[in-house]
Protein backbone atom coordinates (compact mmCIF):
# COMPACT_ATOMS: atom_id res chain seq x y z
CA UNK A 1 0.00 0.00 0.00
CA UNK A 2 1.34 3.43 -0.96
CA UNK A 3 0.33 6.68 0.05
CA UNK A 4 -1.50 6.70 -3.36
CA UNK A 5 -4.87 7.11 -1.82
CA UNK A 6 -4.54 9.96 -0.09
CA UNK A 7 -2.82 11.74 -3.02
CA UNK A 8 -5.37 10.90 -5.18
CA UNK A 9 -8.13 12.47 -2.56
CA UNK A 10 -6.62 15.66 -3.44
CA UNK A 11 -5.18 15.61 0.27
CA UNK A 12 -2.91 18.21 -0.13
CA UNK A 13 -4.87 20.45 -2.37
CA UNK A 14 -7.53 20.62 0.16
CA UNK A 15 -5.10 21.66 2.76
CA UNK A 16 -3.42 24.26 0.05
CA UNK A 17 -6.45 25.75 -0.86
CA UNK A 18 -7.14 26.47 3.52
CA UNK A 19 -3.95 27.98 3.82
CA UNK A 20 -4.22 30.24 1.05
CA UNK A 21 -7.67 31.56 2.70
CA UNK A 22 -5.73 31.48 6.17
CA UNK A 23 -3.80 35.05 7.49
CA UNK A 24 -1.12 32.88 7.84
CA UNK A 25 0.18 31.42 4.56
CA UNK A 26 3.18 29.63 6.45
CA UNK A 27 0.58 28.17 8.84
CA UNK A 28 1.08 24.00 8.60
CA UNK A 29 -1.97 23.57 10.70
CA UNK A 30 -5.13 24.77 9.93
CA UNK A 31 -7.87 25.79 12.48
CA UNK A 32 -11.06 23.47 12.58
CA UNK A 33 -12.73 26.40 11.05
CA UNK A 34 -10.73 26.33 7.82
CA UNK A 35 -11.02 22.53 7.12
CA UNK A 36 -14.27 21.93 4.50
CA UNK A 37 -17.17 20.05 6.67
CA UNK A 38 -17.10 16.93 4.50
CA UNK A 39 -13.29 16.42 3.97
CA UNK A 40 -13.32 13.68 6.33
CA UNK A 41 -9.87 12.71 5.32
CA UNK A 42 -8.34 15.97 6.38
CA UNK A 43 -11.01 15.77 9.69
CA UNK A 44 -9.17 12.82 10.61
CA UNK A 45 -5.45 12.76 9.84
CA UNK A 46 -4.49 17.08 9.89
CA UNK A 47 -7.30 18.19 12.67
CA UNK A 48 -7.36 14.91 14.76
CA UNK A 49 -11.10 14.51 15.01
CA UNK A 50 -12.53 11.49 14.90
CA UNK A 51 -15.05 10.63 12.02
CA UNK A 52 -17.13 7.67 10.75
CA UNK A 53 -15.35 4.70 8.95
CA UNK A 54 -18.00 5.30 6.38
CA UNK A 55 -16.68 8.59 5.59
CA UNK A 56 -12.72 7.29 4.74
CA UNK A 57 -12.56 5.38 1.34
CA UNK A 58 -11.44 1.54 2.48
CA UNK A 59 -7.92 1.75 0.83
CA UNK A 60 -7.11 4.89 2.34
CA UNK A 61 -8.25 3.98 5.97
CA UNK A 62 -6.42 0.31 5.51
CA UNK A 63 -3.54 2.64 4.91
CA UNK A 64 -4.17 4.88 7.72
CA UNK A 65 -4.33 1.98 10.05
CA UNK A 66 -0.80 0.33 8.63
CA UNK A 67 1.04 3.66 9.27
CA UNK A 68 -0.09 4.18 12.63
CA UNK A 69 -2.17 7.05 12.07
CA UNK A 70 -5.34 6.27 13.44
CA UNK A 71 -6.93 3.29 14.64
CA UNK A 72 -10.50 1.65 14.02
CA UNK A 73 -13.20 1.32 17.07
CA UNK A 74 -16.06 -0.05 16.18
CA UNK A 75 -17.79 2.18 13.37
CA UNK A 76 -14.99 5.13 13.74
CA UNK A 77 -11.37 6.08 12.88
CA UNK A 78 -9.83 7.83 15.51
CA UNK A 79 -6.72 9.94 15.42
CA UNK A 80 -3.84 8.81 16.38
CA UNK A 81 -0.72 11.16 17.82
CA UNK A 82 0.69 11.55 14.87
CA UNK A 83 -0.41 14.36 12.35
CA UNK A 84 -0.40 15.04 8.30
CA UNK A 85 -0.05 18.26 6.64
CA UNK A 86 1.20 19.51 3.20
CA UNK A 87 2.79 22.16 1.59
CA UNK A 88 3.17 22.36 -2.45
CA UNK A 89 1.90 18.94 -2.85
CA UNK A 90 4.40 16.91 -0.46
CA UNK A 91 3.25 15.57 3.13
CA UNK A 92 4.71 15.22 5.85
CA UNK A 93 3.58 13.89 9.55
CA UNK A 94 4.87 15.08 12.76
CA UNK A 95 3.36 14.76 16.50
CA UNK A 96 0.07 16.74 17.01
CA UNK A 97 0.34 17.75 20.66
CA UNK A 98 3.88 19.05 20.18
CA UNK A 99 5.93 20.67 23.48
CA UNK A 100 4.40 18.07 25.64
CA UNK A 101 7.96 15.60 25.84
CA UNK A 102 11.40 16.34 24.62
CA UNK A 103 11.85 14.06 21.64
CA UNK A 104 8.57 15.53 19.70
CA UNK A 105 8.47 15.33 16.10
CA UNK A 106 7.57 19.89 15.30
CA UNK A 107 6.08 21.11 11.55
CA UNK A 108 5.94 24.59 11.84
CA UNK A 109 6.30 27.46 9.83
CA UNK A 110 10.12 27.92 9.60
CA UNK A 111 9.82 23.68 8.30
CA UNK A 112 7.25 25.19 5.50
CA UNK A 113 9.84 28.24 4.99
CA UNK A 114 12.69 25.44 4.94
CA UNK A 115 10.77 22.95 2.84
CA UNK A 116 10.58 26.31 -0.07
CA UNK A 117 13.96 26.80 0.30
CA UNK A 118 14.69 22.87 -1.06
CA UNK A 119 12.22 22.90 -3.60
CA UNK A 120 13.82 26.47 -4.88
CA UNK A 121 17.51 24.98 -4.60
CA UNK A 122 16.34 21.45 -6.68
CA UNK A 123 19.13 19.58 -5.37
CA UNK A 124 20.31 16.87 -7.70
CA UNK A 125 21.95 13.18 -7.51
CA UNK A 126 22.46 12.36 -3.68
CA UNK A 127 21.04 14.28 -1.14
CA UNK A 128 21.62 14.44 2.86
CA UNK A 129 19.41 15.57 5.40
CA UNK A 130 20.61 16.37 8.10
CA UNK A 131 18.22 16.75 11.06
CA UNK A 132 15.25 15.45 8.89
CA UNK A 133 12.59 15.29 11.43
CA UNK A 134 9.54 14.74 9.86
CA UNK A 135 10.72 14.28 6.21
CA UNK A 136 9.35 17.11 5.02
CA UNK A 137 12.38 18.66 3.30
CA UNK A 138 13.66 15.36 2.14
CA UNK A 139 10.25 14.66 0.65
CA UNK A 140 10.93 18.49 -1.05
CA UNK A 141 14.72 17.06 -1.94
CA UNK A 142 13.19 13.90 -3.46
CA UNK A 143 10.97 16.35 -5.87
CA UNK A 144 14.41 16.30 -8.00
CA UNK A 145 17.24 13.99 -6.42
CA UNK A 146 17.96 10.53 -7.25
CA UNK A 147 18.37 9.26 -3.82
CA UNK A 148 17.65 10.81 0.12
CA UNK A 149 18.83 9.90 3.32
CA UNK A 150 17.42 11.62 6.39
CA UNK A 151 19.74 11.92 9.60
CA UNK A 152 18.26 12.76 12.73
CA UNK A 153 19.24 11.66 16.32
CA UNK A 154 15.34 10.87 17.49
CA UNK A 155 14.19 7.91 16.90
CA UNK A 156 10.99 9.21 16.66
CA UNK A 157 11.70 11.37 13.34
CA UNK A 158 13.02 7.88 11.75
CA UNK A 159 9.44 7.04 12.61
CA UNK A 160 7.62 10.28 10.90
CA UNK A 161 10.05 9.74 8.00
CA UNK A 162 9.38 6.34 7.31
CA UNK A 163 5.25 7.70 7.54
CA UNK A 164 6.15 10.88 5.10
CA UNK A 165 7.71 8.51 2.79
CA UNK A 166 4.82 6.65 2.49
CA UNK A 167 2.61 9.19 2.07
CA UNK A 168 4.40 10.38 -1.20
CA UNK A 169 4.90 7.99 -3.65
CA UNK A 170 6.82 7.90 -6.91
CA UNK A 171 9.66 10.00 -5.62
CA UNK A 172 13.45 9.10 -5.13
CA UNK A 173 14.82 6.66 -3.19
CA UNK A 174 14.30 7.75 0.73
CA UNK A 175 15.60 6.44 3.79
CA UNK A 176 16.24 7.13 7.45
CA UNK A 177 18.18 6.34 10.29
CA UNK A 178 19.28 7.50 13.76
CA UNK A 179 22.63 9.01 13.83
CA UNK A 180 24.62 12.13 14.08
CA UNK A 181 26.28 14.09 11.26
CA UNK A 182 29.64 14.24 13.69
CA UNK A 183 29.86 10.49 13.33
CA UNK A 184 29.74 10.32 9.23
CA UNK A 185 33.49 11.13 9.12
CA UNK A 186 34.43 12.38 5.84
CA UNK A 187 30.83 12.61 4.80
CA UNK A 188 31.94 11.51 0.84
CA UNK A 189 29.60 10.67 -1.81
CA UNK A 190 26.79 13.39 -1.43
CA UNK A 191 26.03 16.01 -4.07
CA UNK A 192 24.31 18.08 -1.63
CA UNK A 193 23.75 18.97 1.93
CA UNK A 194 20.23 20.28 3.36
CA UNK A 195 19.86 20.99 7.01
CA UNK A 196 17.56 22.99 9.88
CA UNK A 197 19.08 22.09 13.04
CA UNK A 198 17.44 23.63 16.31
CA UNK A 199 18.54 27.19 16.56
CA UNK A 200 16.69 28.15 20.34
CA UNK A 201 19.18 30.31 22.31
CA UNK A 202 18.56 27.97 25.34
CA UNK A 203 20.30 28.96 28.56
CA UNK A 204 21.99 25.36 30.06
CA UNK A 205 19.72 24.67 33.02
CA UNK A 206 16.26 25.62 31.13
CA UNK A 207 14.70 22.25 30.24
CA UNK A 208 13.41 22.35 26.01
CA UNK A 209 11.97 20.16 23.65
CA UNK A 210 15.13 18.47 21.60
CA UNK A 211 13.63 19.60 18.25
CA UNK A 212 14.47 23.34 18.95
CA UNK A 213 17.42 23.46 21.79
CA UNK A 214 20.14 25.34 20.25
CA UNK A 215 22.20 25.86 23.42
CA UNK A 216 23.43 29.36 25.03
CA UNK A 217 23.53 31.12 21.69
CA UNK A 218 21.37 28.78 19.40
CA UNK A 219 24.79 27.80 17.50
CA UNK A 220 25.86 24.60 18.99
CA UNK A 221 24.31 22.51 16.54
CA UNK A 222 25.03 25.04 13.65
CA UNK A 223 28.72 26.10 14.38
CA UNK A 224 29.12 21.87 14.51
CA UNK A 225 27.74 21.38 11.31
CA UNK A 226 29.69 24.18 9.26
CA UNK A 227 32.77 22.95 10.60
CA UNK A 228 31.86 19.42 9.32
CA UNK A 229 30.84 20.65 5.81
CA UNK A 230 33.92 22.42 5.43
CA UNK A 231 36.59 20.12 6.63
CA UNK A 232 34.76 16.90 6.48
CA UNK A 233 31.97 16.97 3.23
CA UNK A 234 32.28 16.70 -0.33
CA UNK A 235 29.22 17.87 -0.99
CA UNK A 236 29.12 20.93 -3.62
CA UNK A 237 26.13 22.97 -1.82
CA UNK A 238 24.56 23.22 1.62
CA UNK A 239 21.10 24.87 1.91
CA UNK A 240 19.96 25.18 5.69
CA UNK A 241 17.55 27.44 7.68
CA UNK A 242 19.25 28.59 10.77
CA UNK A 243 18.03 31.09 13.62
CA UNK A 244 20.20 33.18 15.97
CA UNK A 245 19.60 36.19 18.38
CA UNK A 246 22.23 39.76 16.83
CA UNK A 247 21.71 43.04 16.55
CA UNK A 248 19.28 44.80 14.54
CA UNK A 249 20.77 44.27 11.50
CA UNK A 250 22.87 41.24 11.64
CA UNK A 251 22.81 37.58 13.27
CA UNK A 252 25.58 36.97 15.25
CA UNK A 253 26.39 34.32 13.37
CA UNK A 254 26.66 36.18 9.82
CA UNK A 255 30.69 37.20 10.41
CA UNK A 256 31.93 33.86 11.98
CA UNK A 257 30.64 31.92 9.09
CA UNK A 258 32.67 33.72 6.65
CA UNK A 259 35.75 32.46 8.66
CA UNK A 260 34.05 28.66 8.08
CA UNK A 261 34.12 28.52 4.88
CA UNK A 262 37.27 27.58 2.43
CA UNK A 263 38.21 30.49 -0.32
CA UNK A 264 35.74 29.89 -3.43
CA UNK A 265 32.62 29.21 -1.39
CA UNK A 266 29.81 30.97 -2.70
CA UNK A 267 27.76 31.92 0.91
CA UNK A 268 24.49 33.70 0.41
CA UNK A 269 22.54 34.56 3.55
CA UNK A 270 18.60 35.96 3.16
CA UNK A 271 17.34 36.64 6.55
CA UNK A 272 13.26 36.69 6.51
CA UNK A 273 12.55 38.06 9.93
CA UNK A 274 14.26 39.74 12.91
CA UNK A 275 12.11 40.34 16.48
CA UNK A 276 12.73 41.65 19.01
CA UNK A 277 14.13 38.81 22.17
CA UNK A 278 11.11 39.25 23.90
CA UNK A 279 8.89 37.69 21.21
CA UNK A 280 11.51 34.22 20.58
CA UNK A 281 12.28 34.69 24.91
CA UNK A 282 8.56 34.38 25.27
CA UNK A 283 7.80 31.36 23.23
CA UNK A 284 10.79 29.59 25.09
CA UNK A 285 9.57 30.15 28.21
CA UNK A 286 6.30 28.87 27.62
CA UNK A 287 7.64 25.97 26.16
CA UNK A 288 10.12 25.89 28.82
CA UNK A 289 7.57 26.41 31.34
CA UNK A 290 5.99 22.74 30.60
CA UNK A 291 8.82 20.79 31.07
CA UNK A 292 9.61 23.05 34.65
CA UNK A 293 7.89 22.41 38.07
CA UNK A 294 10.14 24.85 40.17
CA UNK A 295 9.33 28.16 37.13
CA UNK A 296 6.72 29.70 35.40
CA UNK A 297 6.56 31.12 31.64
CA UNK A 298 7.32 34.86 33.21
CA UNK A 299 10.04 33.66 35.57
CA UNK A 300 12.06 32.41 32.68
CA UNK A 301 10.86 35.07 30.87
CA UNK A 302 13.04 37.25 32.91
CA UNK A 303 15.79 35.38 33.07
CA UNK A 304 15.99 35.05 29.32
CA UNK A 305 15.77 38.93 28.58
CA UNK A 306 18.51 39.26 31.45
CA UNK A 307 20.62 37.14 29.77
CA UNK A 308 20.55 38.23 26.40
CA UNK A 309 20.97 42.27 27.53
CA UNK A 310 23.97 40.91 29.15
CA UNK A 311 25.04 39.78 25.73
CA UNK A 312 23.68 42.63 23.99
CA UNK A 313 21.37 40.51 21.84
CA UNK A 314 18.58 42.97 20.67
CA UNK A 315 16.58 40.51 18.44
CA UNK A 316 16.25 37.42 16.68
CA UNK A 317 17.19 36.19 13.62
CA UNK A 318 15.71 33.68 10.97
CA UNK A 319 17.42 33.15 7.60
CA UNK A 320 18.23 30.87 4.69
CA UNK A 321 21.79 29.71 3.80
CA UNK A 322 23.02 28.78 0.28
CA UNK A 323 26.59 27.32 0.18
CA UNK A 324 28.01 26.76 -3.31
CA UNK A 325 31.38 24.96 -2.85
CA UNK A 326 33.17 25.90 -6.32
CA UNK A 327 32.25 29.67 -6.75
CA UNK A 328 33.78 33.20 -6.98
CA UNK A 329 34.01 33.75 -3.01
CA UNK A 330 30.78 35.69 -2.93
CA UNK A 331 29.78 36.82 0.73
CA UNK A 332 26.47 38.19 0.94
CA UNK A 333 24.17 38.79 3.77
CA UNK A 334 20.43 40.31 3.22
CA UNK A 335 18.67 41.84 5.94
CA UNK A 336 15.32 41.74 6.07
CA UNK A 337 13.57 44.70 5.21
CA UNK A 338 11.07 45.32 7.70
CA UNK A 339 13.01 45.77 10.97
CA UNK A 340 10.92 45.61 14.18
CA UNK A 341 12.39 48.33 16.68
CA UNK A 342 10.36 48.55 19.75
CA UNK A 343 12.07 51.90 21.09
CA UNK A 344 11.04 53.63 17.91
CA UNK A 345 8.88 56.92 18.14
CA UNK A 346 6.61 58.94 15.79
CA UNK A 347 5.23 62.00 15.00
CA UNK A 348 1.52 62.53 13.45
CA UNK A 349 1.49 64.03 10.15
CA UNK A 350 -2.07 65.84 10.41
CA UNK A 351 -3.24 62.99 7.22
CA UNK A 352 -6.57 61.22 7.80
CA UNK A 353 -7.92 57.98 6.73
CA UNK A 354 -10.94 55.97 7.95
CA UNK A 355 -10.18 53.06 10.12
CA UNK A 356 -12.01 50.74 7.73
CA UNK A 357 -9.21 51.52 5.26
CA UNK A 358 -7.02 51.49 7.70
CA UNK A 359 -8.03 47.90 8.91
CA UNK A 360 -7.64 46.57 5.05
CA UNK A 361 -4.37 47.64 4.61
CA UNK A 362 -2.82 46.34 8.42
CA UNK A 363 -4.51 43.19 7.22
CA UNK A 364 -2.60 43.03 4.13
CA UNK A 365 0.62 43.58 6.02
CA UNK A 366 0.40 40.83 9.28
CA UNK A 367 -0.01 38.02 6.48
CA UNK A 368 3.91 39.09 5.97
CA UNK A 369 4.45 38.68 9.94
CA UNK A 370 7.34 37.04 10.93
CA UNK A 371 7.40 32.81 11.64
CA UNK A 372 7.56 33.67 15.78
CA UNK A 373 4.57 35.51 15.28
CA UNK A 374 1.65 32.84 14.65
CA UNK A 375 4.35 31.06 17.45
CA UNK A 376 2.59 33.54 20.41
CA UNK A 377 -1.03 34.38 20.83
CA UNK A 378 -1.33 36.03 17.32
CA UNK A 379 -5.18 35.82 16.29
CA UNK A 380 -5.72 37.05 19.66
CA UNK A 381 -3.39 40.10 19.38
CA UNK A 382 -4.88 40.81 16.30
CA UNK A 383 -8.50 41.35 17.18
CA UNK A 384 -7.51 43.31 20.15
CA UNK A 385 -5.19 45.57 17.99
CA UNK A 386 -7.73 46.41 15.88
CA UNK A 387 -10.60 46.93 18.28
CA UNK A 388 -8.64 49.83 19.51
CA UNK A 389 -7.24 50.83 16.28
CA UNK A 390 -7.54 54.40 16.12
CA UNK A 391 -6.53 54.79 19.63
CA UNK A 392 -3.42 53.38 18.81
CA UNK A 393 -2.78 55.40 16.20
CA UNK A 394 -3.42 58.25 18.36
CA UNK A 395 -1.01 57.33 20.85
CA UNK A 396 1.59 56.43 18.15
CA UNK A 397 1.34 60.16 16.38
CA UNK A 398 1.75 61.53 19.88
CA UNK A 399 5.00 59.90 20.68
CA UNK A 400 4.05 56.32 22.21
CA UNK A 401 6.61 53.58 21.29
CA UNK A 402 5.58 50.70 19.84
CA UNK A 403 6.56 48.65 23.31
CA UNK A 404 4.69 51.32 25.39
CA UNK A 405 1.47 50.77 23.16
CA UNK A 406 1.60 47.05 23.19
CA UNK A 407 1.95 46.82 27.02
CA UNK A 408 -1.59 48.61 27.45
CA UNK A 409 -3.70 46.39 25.16
CA UNK A 410 -6.49 44.64 27.18
CA UNK A 411 -5.74 40.89 26.58
CA UNK A 412 -2.00 41.86 26.64
CA UNK A 413 -1.23 40.40 30.28
CA UNK A 414 1.20 37.43 29.66
CA UNK A 415 4.47 37.47 27.87
CA UNK A 416 3.52 35.50 25.30
CA UNK A 417 0.45 37.96 25.09
CA UNK A 418 2.90 40.43 25.03
CA UNK A 419 5.10 39.57 22.79
CA UNK A 420 2.41 39.32 19.88
CA UNK A 421 1.15 42.44 20.94
CA UNK A 422 4.35 44.42 20.59
CA UNK A 423 4.72 42.71 16.64
CA UNK A 424 0.89 43.80 15.72
CA UNK A 425 1.76 47.25 16.65
CA UNK A 426 4.93 46.86 14.97
CA UNK A 427 3.02 46.19 11.90
CA UNK A 428 -0.12 48.66 12.82
CA UNK A 429 3.15 51.38 12.62
CA UNK A 430 4.63 50.07 9.59
CA UNK A 431 1.60 50.58 7.42
CA UNK A 432 0.99 54.27 8.76
CA UNK A 433 4.18 55.04 7.90
CA UNK A 434 3.57 53.69 4.31
CA UNK A 435 0.66 55.94 4.23
CA UNK A 436 2.44 58.94 5.77
CA UNK A 437 0.31 58.67 8.85
CA UNK A 438 3.11 59.08 10.59
CA UNK A 439 6.68 59.76 10.80
CA UNK A 440 10.01 58.23 12.33
CA UNK A 441 11.46 60.17 15.18
CA UNK A 442 14.94 59.13 16.25
CA UNK A 443 14.76 58.53 20.22
CA UNK A 444 12.20 57.80 22.68
CA UNK A 445 11.73 61.28 23.95
CA UNK A 446 11.32 63.23 20.71
CA UNK A 447 9.10 65.81 20.31
CA UNK A 448 5.47 65.54 18.96
CA UNK A 449 3.14 66.94 16.79
CA UNK A 450 -0.41 67.55 18.18
CA UNK A 451 -2.40 68.00 14.80
CA UNK A 452 -5.91 66.78 14.86
CA UNK A 453 -7.50 62.80 14.77
CA UNK A 454 -6.14 61.61 11.65
CA UNK A 455 -8.77 58.83 11.40
CA UNK A 456 -12.87 58.21 11.73
CA UNK A 457 -15.48 56.06 10.91
CA UNK A 458 -15.89 56.18 6.88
Amino acid sequence: MTGTGLVGAAFAATIELARARHLNVWEPWLPAEAVPPGAGLVRLLHLGVDVPAGAVDPAQAELIVQLGLGRRESDRLVAASWAVTAFRGVLAAGHREYGSGVGDIHIGEDSLRFAAAVLAAAPRGRVLDIGCGSGLASMAAARTAHQVLGLDVLPAAVEAFGISAALNPGLADCRAEVGDFLDLGRGDGYDAVVANLPGVPVPDGVPYPTAGDGGPDGLRLIRALWRWYAGMSTADSLVMRFQCPGGPRTPIAVAELAGFMPPGCDILVVTDSAVPMLVRNAITATRAATLDSQRGAEELTEELQRRCAERGWTHYHCSTLRIRRNGSGMRVHVPTPDLVDVRRSYRGTGWSMSVEELALKVGAELRRMPDEFWSVAGLNAIQDALAHLERIYTDLGHGATERQIASSLSDASTPLDQAAAVLVVSAIARVMVRMSLLVPVVGVDAPVTEGRRGMGSA
